[in-house]
């Protein structure tokens, strides 16, 4: 929760995802785009995580 405008860049910054984050959801978006699980850089991904990645590139369309 923010009480202040100021409070809104840097909560914002603290939620962002990692420049990490934003190279490994393209991978798992192709991994996936035939099965709904695949394992990426040595992690299983199934439906939750593979939205999590369709999040980071949305996110990432919006910058």
């Amino acid at each position: 929760m923010i009480i202040h405008l100021q409070q809104i860049a840097p909560v914002h910054a603290a939620y962002a995802p990692t420049e990490g984050e934003i190279a490994w959801a393209p991978a798992v978006i192709d991994a996936t785009q035939t099965t709904g699980v695949a394992q990426v850089r040595g992690m299983m991904v199934d439906p939750p995580v593979i939205q999590r990645a369709r999040e980071i590139l949305e996110w990432k369309a919006d910058k």
